[in-house]
């Protein structure tokens, strides 16, 4: 009898353990794929185009090639935050489309499924986060050259 209580003890215990563990990894798992974004349009309709995907790997697209061409690679706390962020701030769910001669836009994909938030007339802004968003992105961009 006494046997059979340590075999229930010793059960909830690794029942204990593998449930938390699959809860931490759920944690420290980025849920989006990757993040487009750029800037462009006006009279030649030029866009720079970047990725950053869900392993930190940071592309800009070749105008001439439409390929994606590693720029640089962020370490994982920035990746983490950055996609944190976008979590955090509920882009992903965001619905804002106002395009202009001059645009702006994050495209969140997360899956089949993505969202494009897009941007450019002054007088009607995305909301704070969007632009402090693409401002952190546009910035390691910068720091790449």
């Amino acid at each position: 009898m006494q046997i059979h209580k340590y075999k229930w003890l010793v059960l909830l215990i690794c029942l204990n353990i593998l449930f938390s563990n699959c809860f931490i990894s759920r944690q420290n798992n980025i849920i989006y794929e990757k993040i487009l974004f750029g800037k462009g349009g006006g009279f030649t309709g030029k866009y720079d185009d970047y990725s950053l995907n869900s392993s930190g790997i940071l592309f800009k697209k070749d105008p001439s090639t439409k390929e994606f061409i590693k720029i640089k690679t962020l370490n994982k706390k920035d990746n983490k935050n950055i996609f944190k962020e976008i979590d955090n701030n509920k882009l992903f769910e965001l619905n804002f489309n106002n395009p202009y001669n001059i645009s702006c836009y994050i495209e969140i994909i997360k899956g089949s499924v993505s969202n494009k938030i897009v941007w450019g007339n002054a007088k009607n802004p995305p909301p704070a986060a969007v632009e402090i968003m693409f401002n952190k992105l546009m910035n390691l961009v910068k720091e790449s050259k």
